[in-house]
């Protein structure tokens, strides 16, 4: 039920497609004519697309997570839960007011983080990889004010691929370079030698860090051996069948 000369916020959703935010007034409607109705367009699910996640706010310089930010997280669990198909990066990014390495390691964070809460909320989390940018992707480069700064400072979501279930199983490699608990100072050492690394946070709150995914065996092997030489000496190729952990002969016998 609405009424006359009001405004309301509207998220429309429909499973295979992005949630909208809207809003709604009454203050036009003619009064005379019921069951009018409001239509809000949605875009479709697409493999490759980024959308920002709006109103997503963390504590000043570090990565916990602000109370205003927690009901468009929720929107964003209630997203993945109404579409499982998905395999999704979620990203954030800082703006440049701080040393390179610095900004990088406050963006895994967080990003980390944002993964974490989602698994508070009951969301499957196994198809979703974290991911900080740092100041690498600015929305702005140049950034000269405080506006354009807060522009840069943003979390993302990306619809790395999309599951067919009518279709034969994908299966993709990735390379895993350690475990190591969330606080771990490892991500700095992990970046020198692989700075395209992501986190996979698993059941135990512990990050997987990793590298992938491939779409041959072959590659990542070739990935695996790279590490090898850089002194990951546990680095294994773990199997994902649509995006999840999968158990092959293939990939078990290269975990330690």
């Amino acid at each position: 039920k609405v009424y006359p000369n009001d405004k309301y916020n509207i998220t429309a959703s429909k499973k295979g497609h992005f949630n909208v935010d809207t809003t709604f007034s009454t203050k036009k409607l003619d009064s005379t004519k019921p069951n009018q109705s409001f239509v809000a367009e949605t875009e479709p699910i697409t493999k490759g697309k980024v959308m920002r996640l709006n109103n997503i706010y963390f504590e000043y310089d570090k990565s916990r997570i602000m109370q205003q930010s927690k009901p468009n997280l929720q929107k964003l669990a209630d997203f993945i839960d109404n579409n499982p198909n998905l395999i999704i990066e979620i990203s954030t990014h800082t703006d440049n007011r701080a040393s390179d390495a610095y900004n990088f390691d406050l963006s895994v964070r967080r990003a980390e983080e944002v993964v974490k809460y989602l698994g508070l909320t009951g969301t499957d989390i196994t198809k979703l990889s974290a991911k900080g940018y740092g100041e690498t992707l600015p929305m702005i480069p140049d950034a000269q004010n405080e506006t354009e700064h807060a522009i840069n400072r943003r979390a993302e979501f990306k619809i790395l691929d999309i599951i067919d279930d009518a279709a034969p199983p994908s299966l993709s490699y990735i390379v895993v370079l350690m475990s190591f608990s969330l606080d771990s100072k490892a991500k700095g050492i992990i970046r020198k030698k692989f700075p395209s690394f992501q986190t996979r946070i698993e059941a135990d709150g512990n990050a997987l860090y990793f590298v992938g995914a491939f779409n041959s065996l072959k590659e990542a092997e070739n990935i695996r051996k790279q590490a090898l030489r850089k002194g990951y000496k546990k680095a294994f190729v773990q199997t994902l069948k649509n995006g999840e952990p999968y158990v092959s002969k293939t990939a078990s016998a290269q975990q330690p």
